[in-house]
């Protein structure tokens, strides 16, 4: 018997993803690396342009969207649904030209902002979400605070038929991360711990690059 043909929408569908980074814009960002006149915001802005551009020469597709929550003590959404193309590049990095620190740091803001995210793309067809939350630390939330909201922000995720993949990048001392492996755990997404340095954090970019473009093909895999 002759083997029916992939779902033409279960393949469009799988194919739309929506990349978000979320990422920590307090006061600590603005100070400069180990050796290194960059302060941290820049080394995650040019972090970030070098993933678009890898998912460019790899995997990524027309059909991808890209969107940037910056937290602090609130949350801001600069960019929104961007499709990934050779001029995404040149848009984040001018929008990062206007990107003003703020003071505070709360994890719990910038989760909420990809919850809002979520529940507004989901219906626009947006049901992979690949989402990486990098912090240099020092939230004011409680592990446990952190836990149950995680727990409780993922439950409702799931329940929008959203598949939600959330890496979080902790940048500099390894003893400010904890609620960051708190959350990678609740989300049961992967923890990656980085130096404060520009190599170090291309490094970590590179990885989550080429994890995404293996989940990619073996979603494609799937649908053959």
């Amino acid at each position: 018997p002759s083997v029916a043909a992939p779902d033409a929408a279960a393949a469009a569908a799988m194919e739309k993803r929506h990349v978000v980074f979320i990422v920590d814009n307090s006061s600590s960002m603005s100070k400069c690396g180990h050796n290194s006149y960059m302060d941290r915001t820049t080394m995650v802005k040019n972090s970030c342009i070098q993933f678009i551009n890898m998912q460019l020469s790899t995997a990524g597709t027309q059909n991808d969207a890209y969107s940037i929550i910056l937290f602090s003590d609130v949350g801001v959404v600069p960019m929104l649904l961007r499709p990934l193309s050779s001029q995404l590049s040149g848009e984040v990095e001018s929008m990062w030209s206007r990107v003003k620190p703020r003071l505070g740091t709360r994890y719990m803001v910038g989760l909420a902002q990809l919850e809002n995210l979520v529940q507004a793309t989901a219906p626009r067809g947006y049901k992979n979400v690949y989402a990486v939350f990098l912090s240099d630390g020092r939230p004011v939330e409680t592990k446990e605070r952190m836990l149950i909201d995680a727990l409780s922000m993922n439950e409702r995720v799931s329940e929008l038929g959203v598949q939600l993949e959330l890496v979080t990048v902790g940048f500099g001392d390894p003893a400010d991360f904890e609620n960051l492996k708190v959350l990678s755990d609740a989300t049961k997404g992967e923890f990656i711990r980085t130096e404060v340095k520009q190599e170090k954090l291309h490094d970590t970019f590179t990885h989550l690059s080429q994890s995404l473009t293996v989940t990619r093909s073996q979603d494609r895999a799937q649908l053959e």
